[in-house]
């Protein structure tokens, strides 16, 4: 029987020259005589040609070409074919001249990734053979070689290679040692994933990134594909694998809507250690310098799923051994599943989410019909189940068994109100309970507001800084309980998908939290008068004038605000934003300031911080009169506001010392008394303003107990001392921790 290495040479010999035939006559009759000149000579460099003229003139015999060729071109090996297709490949592939730009260019690069695995596939015409060739990569090589003949429409030199394996007595089938669980544990009759299963098996036949992760919400299915990817690979008749180990670190599922545990396979690194070094037929502890041995002389796959459930140290070192230790330090491949992005992983992941219309379609018929359920579903029952699970395979499959006792209506909305909460919760709570505080507060945000949200719109409504919501929304986005962005008008918003919001409705409600940003997002929701894109345009364009303030930038923030005004002209809001930028020019535009702040009062703008910034304008300038003014106009139009009461009575105070001072004691009386009554209802306006502009017990009773004090000392007519007996009291119940009630009381 002739060796491995000398049939390799004979399928290569005969695959190459079958190819650059075709490359051949398919070039020169599309681009006549001068085709190498002009179509093949500029794909290389002048050195790469004087490399192949000193090496290789004598390596390629002729045979198989049989027309006139350039001397060069038969200096070209296989290695070569990569660049032709990638630039020639609408002529060269069997059909793709026909079809439409996009299906031809993933035709065209999937015949380029084959060529790719080809090139990266040990050379017996490149490199002398000094160790002998293994009888899978042979039978590797030619499949590979046979799908890139197919794909260029030479059939019968394709079977030409089955011929050369069949007159070197070499098999054409080979099985792969797989130790997997059976299909009846993981999936059944698994369904859609078609571009991701192709993109995994073209992963498994490179020599490309060695560790891949599959991410995705809980139920998306990812260890379904992990699992058919894997088993497809044990069905094909040649895979460049020799074996397949699966090994889990689930602890729990869903059966029959219920959560039950489960033992996992692993939970630590020695676990790990241990269940590879029995496959390979160990005894004893592993040896973990063999191992790693054994792993790359016999390289094969590893898929380790749902290994975010690992914990502690233990866990953190079985992390690293499967995605760090063994795919780089050894010749065998990890697939590893993972309900959140894994650090440092993110450009090896493929990223699950729900199932599209068709896919949702597919997976419902047939999982009816394993169960027995009489339904035809029409196209818009479909709609109507993507909706309410957002095509998660899990909460479709759960929603199943309730369909089959209630009419589809009952089901549907049984399981959106209370039915589907076990499946979300095993699906999501661990994530959510785990999570930081700030993530935890803009998921409930997001997930009470019925459109998608903006960074704006979160940074604004609970008052965070704008770094502290982006790094909340990227873990959002890690653990998938946030969608990726979404961009309208160059402004990107995230959506909370159906289930995860009524997940996280479940989960908070009743804690005081969750009250308070229920009622942030009311009062945000209600003060937007505009639609909801001039709310986001509106919004963004703030949040950049004051980027650029905090730069210095002011001449480019005023242009900012001219092109919105532009498109938006006469906003009140943006106007206001106008006065904001003179206010903190640099030098002030004080002026400038005034009369953009007045002018959207006049279009009656309802932002409360148009007339806090103006009121505070004057303020600083000890202008009370005009202060207590801008306020008061700003109470008049958003309603009683804490923060526009706050500074409406200390401008109305203010001005009440300087009357004082002046010895006009019944005009700072009457000042006093206004303040007195804006101070008075501070409190009470709390409950029905934006949680963020709330002020705190200290202000309300130290402002009114201090205001007293002031009108005690200038106004004779009225026992004022009671009054601040009365506030201290009621300080000291509400802050019983607080000694300054003490010192009014005393």
């Amino acid at each position: 029987m002739p060796s491995n290495w000398v049939t390799m040479y004979d399928v290569q010999l005969r695959y190459r020259n079958a190819v650059f035939a075709h490359v051949a006559h398919t070039l020169g009759d599309q681009y006549g005589p001068a085709w190498f000149e002009n179509e093949i000579v500029p794909l290389f460099t002048d050195r790469e040609w004087q490399e192949l003229e000193k090496n290789v003139p004598e390596r390629y015999a002729r045979a198989g070409l049989n027309i006139p060729v350039p001397e060069r071109f038969e200096w070209l090996g296989v290695a070569h074919l990569t660049n032709i297709v990638q630039k020639h490949g609408r002529y060269l592939i069997d059909g793709a001249r026909a079809l439409q730009p996009r299906p031809r260019e993933r035709r065209i690069e999937s015949v380029v990734t084959l060529c790719r695995q080809i090139r990266a596939a040990r050379d017996p015409v490149a490199h002398p053979p000094i160790d002998e060739l293994s009888l899978r990569d042979l039978a590797f090589y030619t499949m590979l070689a046979q799908r890139v003949l197919e794909e260029l429409g030479l059939h019968e030199s394709a079977d030409e290679l089955d011929d050369v394996l069949i007159e070197n007595e070499k098999p054409r089938s080979i099985q792969i040692p797989a130790e997997i669980p059976p299909p009846s544990l993981i999936v059944h009759d698994f369904i859609g994933r078609n571009d991701e299963r192709q993109v995994l098996d073209e992963w498994f036949g490179s020599d490309d990134e060695p560790v891949r992760v599959i991410a995705g919400g809980g139920g998306t299915g990812k260890s379904a594909l992990a699992y058919q990817a894997a088993l497809d690979q044990t069905r094909l008749s040649i895979t460049r694998l020799n074996f397949i180990i699966w090994m889990t670190a689930k602890q729990r599922r869903l059966s029959g809507g219920t959560i039950v545990p489960v033992d996992a396979d692993f939970y630590d690194d020695s676990d790990v250690l241990d269940i590879l070094w029995k496959f390979f037929g160990g005894q004893g502890d592993p040896e973990v310098t063999t191992l790693m041995d054994l792993m790359t002389d016999t390289p094969g796959l590893i898929v380790a799923d749902d290994i975010d459930s690992l914990s502690g140290e233990g866990g953190e070192r079985a992390k690293a051994l499967l995605t760090r230790t063994i795919p780089y330090r050894t010749q065998t491949k990890v697939l590893a599943t993972s309900r959140r992005q894994l650090f440092g992983l993110e450009n090896v992941t493929m990223t699950l989410s729900g199932f599209s219309e068709s896919e949702t379609g597919a997976f419902v018929r047939a999982r009816c019909q394993d169960q027995g359920v009489p339904i035809e579903f029409t196209s818009a029952q479909v709609s109507a189940v993507r909706r309410v699970t957002d095509g998660v395979p899990l909460y479709i499959e759960d929603l199943l068994r309730f369909i089959q006792t209630l009419d589809f209506e009952s089901a549907l909305r049984q399981w959106s109100n209370s039915g589907g909460q076990e499946p979300r919760a095993y699906a999501l709570r661990r994530e959510f309970e785990e999570m930081a505080e700030d993530a935890k507060r803009i998921l409930l945000a997001a997930a009470r507001m019925a459109r998608p949200v903006s960074a704006y719109d979160m940074a604004t409504l609970l008052s965070i800084g704008d770094e502290r919501v982006l790094s909340a929304i990227e873990e959002l986005r890690n653990l998938f309980f946030m969608s990726r962005p979404s961009y309208v008008e160059g402004v990107p918003r995230f959506t909370v998908g159906a289930t995860t919001a009524l997940l996280v409705d479940d989960v908070m409600q009743g804690t005081y939290e969750y009250e308070q940003i229920c009622r942030a997002v009311e009062y945000y929701e209600k003060q937007a008068t505009v639609s909801g894109y001039e709310r986001g345009r509106i919004g963004e364009v703030h949040r950049t004038v004051r980027l650029l303030i905090e730069r210095g930038e002011f001449e480019e923030a005023e242009r900012v605000l001219d092109q919105a005004l532009a498109e938006l002209p006469s906003n009140p809001d943006l106007i206001g934003s106008r006065g904001y930028l003179f206010k903190h020019w640099s030098p002030p535009r004080l002026v400038d300031a005034d009369g953009a702040f007045s002018l959207a009062a006049d279009l009656h703008s309802r932002n409360p911080s148009v007339y806090w910034e103006w009121a505070d304008l004057h303020m600083a300038q000890k202008d009370y009169g005009s202060a207590s003014s801008a306020a008061e106009r700003g109470l008049q139009e958003c309603g009683a506001h804490p923060q526009l009461l706050r500074i409406a009575g200390a401008a109305r105070r203010d001005l009440g010392h300087r009357l004082a001072r002046n010895l006009a004691q019944g005009r700072s009386v009457e000042e006093y008394r206004l303040a007195r009554a804006h101070f008075r209802k501070m409190l009470e306006s709390n409950d029905k303003a934006d949680p963020r502009y709330h002020v705190s017990f200290r202000d309300f009773y130290f402002l009114n107990i201090m205001l007293l004090d002031r009108m005690a000392q200038v106004d004779a007519s009225e026992d004022y001392r009671s009054g601040i007996r009365e506030l201290a009291l009621e300080w000291r119940k509400v802050e019983p921790t607080s000694d300054e009630p003490d010192r009014w009381l005393a």
